[in-house]
């Protein structure tokens, strides 16, 4: 009996570092695996357990007492080295593993890798679950360290220094326009590019502005951007169903459906890094190197058009 209830002990004090590191009920419940209603209960037996309420609403969330602040640190030291222990001891075969991993990644990211990493997921690792979340570029170390991110893509220069990383994909813009556009099918020049109306997607002032307008003020020059969208869902109707044109790279142009013409970016072309990172600290766990593994052979595994 008093082995069970160690145990028991044990499971609040995960429920706890849960806790304090999202500091809300419904995320923390999610990062465990388990119902908010669960994780209410564990709360409750927590507060007993240590005589303290040691989270408390407020307008921003939960906020931990003192008590609880001076148990953090100490806590989360200990479940992670906990945490090691485990990875270093346990094989991980995924024909029969259970666990959810969570991937940070950038709208482009979405597009390209979430169909052919549940592919291979789906064939190869049925027990397992992967939640797909925004990458900010302001994402901390500490949700990769504690493994409620598991995994952030982006471009490379996005990506936290402090990060191992592997290039995922290499890639161009093109510019894509409907079949069907009154300009014809033929080859795209810079004086047609820029007087063609685009759509762009920017998701941080300035809105109607990118790189590629940069690029083209050093030359003297400017384009049409007509509308700023904060995701590449649009991109496809729009360019269909209107006379503008999408400078996209070249992986999320094969993931848009439609009559659509392709054209080389009439600009010198720049290459696009796009890279997975991880802490440290997980490098050898043999689940993570398994995730990171499918996900580059998935993408490594997609056709691309010329």
């Amino acid at each position: 009996m008093d082995d069970l209830l160690r145990l028991a002990e044990l499971k609040r004090l995960f429920a706890l570092d849960a806790l304090l590191r999202e500091r809300n009920v419904t995320r923390a419940a999610r990062s465990l695996g388990i119902s908010q209603p669960a994780l209410s209960a564990e709360l409750a037996s927590l507060r007993k357990l240590f005589g303290d309420q040691l989270l408390v609403p407020s307008s921003r969330g939960l906020v931990p007492t003192p008590r609880a602040l001076a148990l953090e640190q100490t806590l989360r030291k200990s479940i992670l080295e906990l945490g090691s222990i485990l990875r270093r001891e346990q094989a991980f075969d995924p024909a029969s593993a259970e666990r959810t991993f969570v991937v940070a990644a950038t709208d482009f990211g979405h597009h390209v890798m979430v169909a052919p990493l549940m592919r291979a997921v789906r064939m190869h690792a049925p027990g397992i679950r992967v939640v797909f979340v925004p990458f900010v570029a302001s994402i901390r170390m500490s949700e990769l360290e504690c493994g409620s991110i598991d995994l952030v893509v982006a471009m490379r220069q996005f990506l936290p220094d402090a990060l191992k990383s592997t290039v995922l994909t290499v890639d161009r813009h093109v510019v894509l326009q409907r079949a069907s556009h009154p300009r014809g099918t033929g080859a795209l020049s810079l004086d047609d590019y820029c007087a063609l109306e685009h759509v762009i997607v920017s998701v941080e002032e300035p809105y109607l502005r990118t790189a590629i307008d940069d690029q083209l003020n050093a030359l003297g020059l400017a384009r049409k951007v007509i509308v700023a969208v904060p995701g590449y869902s649009a991109i496809a109707d729009l360019i269909e169903t209107t006379d503008m044109v999408a400078t996209v790279l070249g992986r999320l142009a094969d993931t848009l459906h439609g009559d659509f013409v392709r054209h080389p970016l009439p600009l010198p072309a720049t290459e696009f890094l796009y890279a997975a990172g991880w802490h440290p600290r997980h490098h050898d766990d043999p689940a993570h190197r398994w995730l990171r593994d499918t996900l580059a052979s998935a993408l490594a595994g997609t056709a691309r058009r010329a």
